[in-house]
């Protein structure tokens, strides 16, 4: 596929950033389909124009931090250096590269306009002032009608085996909302999460000290809040959940982190040069997604999702069984957590699938013809290995817990289908709303560059029979169907967090401007020059403007609208 011009590649990500620019500025955004779901809005405060001083300022500083970082890997490719210390310095580059991430994410949420009355909840309490930066994790971890999954795990008297015994029965027999929005459509997994952190920090009186001594003053506020409320409820509310929270807003930040790396190593598996690959693999940071709805439970989820594909492509290509092996186990602790990992395992099937036909002629014509044909190829082994993966934990819920982990799967789908009984939705409207949030979500750069790189790879594909930019193009399509099975009318900025990586690989497996396309991932070997470095720098830059504006504009939560 021709690569457009850098002017007309470089309008239209401009064109396209100015355009959600504009509607998030516009002070009543429509996100949505008004009467059925629209985002709600943070009014304009006070604090907005500090808000995106700081954001600005942090940005520039992130950008400064990967423009030094890839040069500096630059001329560690070109050294003379040992394999050992270069991978060494590599991993330690990937770990400075999560750690700015968090320090971005922090920056931004501190900065986050201050707080905003909310109306008196049922309980009577007096009207609440509700933090939209940092201070919302606790808010959001906390209450049912965020998730319920803390709620759940700390005021539920069950050990965890008789917890996964009585799970089926529990679900299945709820009548409230939950049973058709969070815990009812929902494994046990994120409910497990939690109750392992708040284990930890009951058996670890150190922990807990270190924990409470770090909380910033926008948390010990949102504490205070939920333990009026509580204490109004009749529920416990002590330093022990204050300590757990806290422990469960880290873990989230870090994991959605941490996402950078199998990202960054997936790149590098499929040829890309790896301050290419460390260079795109940022690009995470900026999604805006990720920036307003942190520390919800759906930022768990991009890490496990990247980190299967990275097990398994490369298993693809040679005999891995291990690889293999250990990405249906993390399939299926991902459907453990949620079944927003459906499309992840249809990802990975459609990357296999193009991966066989693409390289099904070449197996056969590369083996001399007396050679023996080997039992299962790469491909189908690695299909075989996955599914034991995928049943070990199964096995050993049922066995152990016995927990019935595929008839609870079954009921989260009826319980699911529930969801539109109660809530009209219109799909032709939601069909055009849902483009324009994804536009808005991942960023229209990411998003443009992302659908170009993936089509490009699929006509590279279908033309030439190349394996080449393979685990993008099965993202978009992925993606693509999503969209066109109305599956997710009303939320999908927030449901879709976990399928934004594809976008990266997407746009990092044809990104304009790199010369010829060498390598597996169409990138030569030393990332690619000046065209390289202002294609991807505007649209890094893009990026971060629309964060920014999102995360101060748009309140994922509902806490502008609704009570506690």
């Amino acid at each position: 596929m021709t690569t457009p011009p850098p002017w007309r590649l470089a309008a239209a990500l401009v064109l396209a950033s100015a355009a959600a620019a504009a509607l998030l500025a516009t002070p009543a955004p429509q996100l949505g389909v008004e009467d059925e779901w629209v985002w709600p809005v943070i009014p304009y405060v006070g604090g907005h124009p500090a808000a995106w001083l700081v954001g600005v300022c942090a940005a520039a500083a992130y950008l400064v931090f990967v423009r030094s970082g890839s040069r500096r890997l630059q001329r560690i490719e070109r050294s003379a250096r040992g394999g050992r210390l270069r991978e060494v310095e590599r991993a330690g580059w990937l770990v400075a590269l999560v750690a700015a991430c968090l320090g971005w994410w922090f920056a931004l949420l501190n900065a986050a306009p201050d707080t905003l009355p909310v109306a008196a909840g049922p309980e009577g309490v007096s009207a609440v002032r509700v933090p939209f930066g940092l201070g919302r994790s606790p808010l959001v971890l906390y209450y049912g009608r965020m998730s319920g999954y803390y709620f759940e795990a700390r005021y539920t008297d069950q050990s965890a085996a008789e917890f996964l015994a009585n799970y089926e029965t529990s679900i299945a027999s709820r009548e409230d909302a939950q049973r058709y929005l969070h815990l009812g459509t929902h494994p046990p997994g994120m409910i497990l999460l939690h109750r392992g952190v708040i284990a930890c920090v009951e058996r670890s009186p150190a922990l807990r000290a270190a924990l409470l001594r770090t909380l910033p003053a926008t948390l010990v506020e949102s504490n205070a809040a939920i333990r009026q409320e509580a204490r109004a409820g009749g529920r416990d509310f002590t330093e022990l959940d204050e300590a757990a929270l806290w422990l469960a807003t880290l873990l989230t930040f870090a994991a959605c982190a941490a996402t950078v790396v199998p990202l960054a190593l997936l790149m590098r598996s499929d040829s890309l040069d790896f301050s290419a690959a460390w260079r795109w693999a940022s690009l995470w940071a900026f999604v805006p997604a990720v920036c307003v709805f942190l520390p919800k439970c759906d930022a768990l989820l991009p890490l496990p999702c990247v980190l299967a594909g990275q097990l398994l492509f490369p298993a693809l290509h040679r005999s891995a069984p291990i690889r293999a092996l250990a990405a249906g186990v993390v399939c299926c602790l991902g459907m453990l957590l949620s079944l927003a990992f459906i499309p992840v395992l249809l990802w990975l099937g459609g990357a296999t699938l193009l991966t066989w036909w693409t390289t099904r002629g070449a197996a056969e014509s590369s083996s001399p013809p007396e050679a023996p044909r080997p039992r299962l190829r790469p491909c189908e082994l690695a299909l075989v290995m996955v599914a034991i993966g995928c049943l070990l934990p199964i096995g050993i819920l049922y066995f152990a817990a016995r927990h019935n982990l595929v008839h609870t799967w079954l009921l989260n789908f009826r319980h699911h289908a529930e969801f539109y009984e109660h809530n009209s939705r219109s799909y032709g409207a939601w069909l055009v709303a849902n483009v324009v949030e994804a536009a808005v979500a991942a960023g229209p750069p990411l998003l443009l560059l992302g659908a170009w790189g993936g089509v490009a790879s699929l006509r590279n594909l279908w033309r030439r029979g190349a394996s080449t930019g393979i685990a993008g193009a099965a993202g978009v399509i992925v993606l693509t169907l999503l969209l066109l099975s109305g599956k997710n009318m009303g939320e999908a900025a927030r449901l879709w967090i976990p399928f934004f990586p594809w976008l990266i690989l997407a746009a990092a497996a044809r990104s304009p401007g790199t010369g010829q396309n060498r390598g597996t991932l169409g990138f030569a070997p030393t990332s690619g020059g000046p065209r390289f470095d202002s294609v991807w720098l505007l649209a890094a830059v893009l990026q971060a403007a629309i964060a920014i504006l999102a995360s101060t504009r748009i309140d994922g939560f509902g806490f502008s609208e609704l009570p506690l």
